[in-house]
């Protein structure tokens, strides 16, 4: 009957220790997702950010232009949203890069 009950207890102690790990990484997991989307709209406020979203945008641009079927203007304005799919207008100081963003989305 001890025995029973040492067994009974050392399984409860088991499940407790398992089931506390498992919430611990759980935990971990959620707190690790939200710490990384919060670095992520910080780095998102940058110069380096903007920096990187006019340039692609310049590079998208030149390359719409150079562009000679509609097929391949829709394919370049879409890989630009796809790229960048909620960029912040206002951190691009070039007006045309701007207008050419817009556009992308209005087409």
């Amino acid at each position: 009957m001890k025995t029973v009950k040492n067994v009974l207890l050392a399984l409860l102690a088991v499940v407790i220790v398992v089931s506390g790990t498992y919430t611990a990484i759980k935990w971990d997991t959620i707190v690790g997702k939200w710490q990384t989307e919060a670095e992520r709209e910080v780095f998102k406020q940058t110069t380096t950010y903007s920096e990187a979203a006019a340039s692609f945008l310049a590079d998208s641009y030149k390359q719409y232009n150079d562009a000679e079927t509609d097929a391949d203007k829709n394919t370049i304005m879409e890989y630009v949203i796809m790229r960048y799919p909620n960029l912040d207008t206002d951190s691009i100081d070039n007006n045309k890069l701007r207008q050419f963003y817009n556009q992308c989305f209005n087409h």
